[in-house]
């Protein structure tokens, strides 16, 4: 094989690796949804937000009476890159945080609250199955219930 042979040998070699990173890069792509519920009052027969009729089952195991959805976002994240999400605790932002897909199907997310001074008032690394979710719980300010993080992964 001569040197033109070579070279458009190495051209094609490149062009190929070139076209399965991008492959596999998309599909790294993560789907980090957000539902932001507040719990309040404690007692008696326990009231559900319809919009979470899907997470009534895990809500159920908690002391709060009521349930109501207070806010909704879905992220598409490649591993390592970080989406902030203002919560609807006045002043609080969510950081969020995927990595990659593991071999057992799991998928890592990294989440942190932070307060309106920007200070990391919660950190924790969570492992959620693609596809599963996971709650995540902050008491309110005012002591009257809490914001539940519900946080959902899939990986594509």
């Amino acid at each position: 094989m001569g040197k033109l042979g070579a070279t458009r040998s190495l051209a094609v070699v490149l062009g190929a690796c070139l076209v399965l990173t991008t492959a596999a890069q998309a599909a790294e792509t993560v789907t980090v949804q957000v539902v932001q519920i507040r719990a309040t009052g404690s007692g008696g027969s326990k009231t559900i937000d319809p919009a979470l009729r899907g997470l009534s089952r895990q809500l159920s195991r908690y002391p709060y009476r009521s349930y109501r959805r207070v806010g909704w976002r879905a992220f598409e994240l490649q591993p390592g890159a970080q989406a902030d999400y203002p919560l609807a605790e006045g002043g609080f932002v969510l950081q969020l945080r995927p990595g990659a897909p593991d071999a057992a199907g799991f998928i890592p997310l990294s989440v942190t609250i932070r307060d309106r001074k920007r200070r990391a008032i919660l950190r924790t690394q969570l492992r959620i199955k693609n596809g599963g979710t996971s709650l995540v719980i902050k008491e309110l300010a005012s002591g009257d219930g809490a914001l539940i993080l519900a946080l959902t992964t899939r990986s594509r």
